[in-house]
């Protein structure tokens, strides 16, 4: 998993052996790729056998994203072997709960997990219009606010999404 707050340094590595070449004969690449809804984004292939990959953050809302690392070393007459490995973003770091109601009715939301991160929590009553109704930031690790606007509601739903300050 990678973080969604931060960048993540990842080692690029691996023991490359082929049975009729030398280390010397072989030729690697290494392609970091992020994956987003139904597209990628490839970042310029690394020739190093032994290199770095930074992973930028994504966010943890309702698309989908993950990166794919693929390693494919060839030998001097073509042959490939390829390797990879899936990352996912880090989003089981922070949870949205139902708190409670206040003394006027106003519904107490809790947000625990990640600090340091703007978070948007946004609300909707058919989960197709949605509006932000608070931007706090998470210094502690856990926070609650009140949504006065839900009062007197009988459906409201809710959702977070950590801020990365990175768009994609």
């Amino acid at each position: 998993r990678y973080s969604v707050l931060t960048q993540s340094v990842f080692a690029l590595t691996a023991t490359v052996t082929d049975a009729e070449h030398t280390g010397g004969q072989l030729r690697c690449e290494w392609l970091t790729i992020l994956h987003h809804n139904d597209h990628t984004h490839a970042e310029p292939v690394d020739t190093n056998c032994t290199s770095t990959t930074v992973i930028s953050p994504t966010p943890c809302d309702l698309d989908s994203y993950h990166y794919r690392i693929k390693l494919t070393v060839t030998d001097v007459l073509g042959l490939t072997g390829t390797d990879e490995v899936l990352l996912y973003p880090d989003c089981r770091a922070g949870m949205l709960t139902f708190g409670s109601r206040d003394n006027s009715g106003n519904i107490v939301l809790r947000i625990a997990g990640v600090t340091a991160g703007m978070v948007t929590v946004e609300a909707s009553s058919n989960l197709l219009n949605w509006a932000t109704v608070a931007s706090p930031t998470n210094d502690s690790g856990t926070l609650s606010f009140n949504d006065p606007d839900a009062q007197g509601m009988q459906v409201r739903f809710y959702r977070a999404r950590y801020n990365s300050g990175i768009d994609h």
